[in-house]
């Protein structure tokens, strides 16, 4: 199994969006989920990744992005996402609740885009970066134990209060911003080489030089840009 393993998406009005997102090439289930929507003027992207270990991580993880991405308006504001997401928390520590441990967890990352103007959250370590062609910048913020890097300070569905981060800015015209799961930050610290490849072939070219390079999908791995559409 190589890169016909990457299950891809695009959407475009205002805005173009392009997603992708595989499985770890030893996994049955990939625990992300990936996925946009155009709204009025623009578009909106969310990635998820579930929490590894638990055993209805990636379902946490689905239950999220698709409740979002159904339930924000055409005409999304800050107070509308933070109130959605903070829902979604509510809604999986109900579930674990009800089944007496947590099996329910994921992490969010998620943006807004109207015209040329974005704001977005993030819970856990997905990340989003503004990608010009000469510089990269995270504008997320990730939530790690500073002692224990490795170890998620809080997510979806944890039973404890969010600390949601918020981010905002706006996109100029040859900019385009990128969520992503730490199954390909990890791979490429610095990104080298991301902007024109998403320009020229978009997620897929992404994926290929994974695959390339490792000979495997090392992580679920997952990612989805959004962008001016230039058509």
């Amino acid at each position: 199994m190589g890169v016909e393993m990457v299950q891809l998406g695009r959407l475009e009005g205002k805005v173009l969006l392009e997603w992708g997102t595989t499985p770890a090439t030893e996994k049955v289930e990939n625990q992300d989920w990936v996925g946009g929507k155009l709204i009025e003027g623009g578009g909106v992207g969310i990635l998820c990744d579930g929490v590894g270990g638990l055993k209805k991580g990636g379902e946490g993880a689905r239950l999220v992005g698709e409740f979002l991405i159904e339930n924000l308006s055409e005409a999304p504001t800050k107070g509308e996402l933070v109130r959605l997401v903070l829902e979604a928390h509510s809604q999986l520590n109900r579930l674990n609740w009800e089944v007496g441990e947590i099996l329910y967890a994921t992490t969010i990352v998620g943006v807004v885009l109207t015209g040329d103007v974005f704001f977005g959250i993030n819970v856990g370590d997905s990340r989003c970066y503004l990608l010009s062609p000469t510089s990269t910048r995270q504008l997320s913020v990730d939530d790690h134990y500073p002692e224990l890097p490795n170890l998620l300070s809080q997510t979806i569905g944890d039973g404890s209060p969010l600390n949601l981060h918020q981010f905002e800015g706006r996109l100029e015209p040859r900019e385009l911003l990128l969520l992503v799961s730490d199954g390909v930050y990890n791979l490429f610290p610095a990104f080298r080489g991301f902007y024109p490849l998403l320009k020229e072939r978009g997620p897929i070219g992404i994926f290929t030089q994974i695959f390339n390079r490792w000979g495997e999908f090392p992580d679920n791995a997952s990612l989805l840009t959004l962008q001016w559409n230039p058509k």
